[in-house]
């Protein structure tokens, strides 16, 4: 992480050590563990994705999870379909030689109702999706510590 520091930098440290380091390491870590479970709730909840992660998984958005401490803070996201997102892979048939689906449209609900295909296998592509998000909210790391000096 890098921290641009307009003005005097003793200033902002002094400024650290009046608000108790120990606190402001809990809150920083809790308004990123915050943000970065937004995002992954948006991208897991939103976009291409959804159709096939809410088939899957049923609840693939309330399967996000945060948790944080004054040394770190982690995002995860569980369920059926989340690790082949997050890794990628091929899917191969299980007997015959083909895999026979149909594609879902845009306007789809449950039922997909695009063209079929028939193929020998699928290949997958990694969505890094936990990745982006807590890269996203590292960015705004220098705008909570703001926002938390302020307060």
């Amino acid at each position: 992480m890098s921290l641009e520091v307009t003005g005097d930098l003793r200033a902002l440290l002094q400024d650290v050590r009046n608000h108790a380091p120990d606190r402001l390491a809990v809150r920083l870590n809790q308004a990123w563990a915050d943000e970065a479970s937004q995002r992954l709730r948006e991208y897991v909840g939103g976009g291409p994705m959804t159709t096939y992660l809410t088939a899957r998984s049923g609840q693939a958005r309330d399967n996000v999870r945060a948790s944080f401490s004054a040394t770190d803070a982690s995002v995860t996201a569980s369920g059926p379909g989340m690790a082949l997102q997050e890794s990628g892979g091929t899917i191969l048939p299980k007997r015959g030689q083909y895999l026979t689906f149909r594609l879902h449209q845009p306007w789809d609900g449950r039922e997909p109702t695009g063209q079929w295909i028939r193929t020998r296998q699928v290949t997958i592509p990694a969505r890094h999706m936990v990745r982006d998000a807590g890269n996203q909210a590292l960015e705004l790391m220098p705008d909570f510590l703001e926002r938390l000096l302020e307060a």
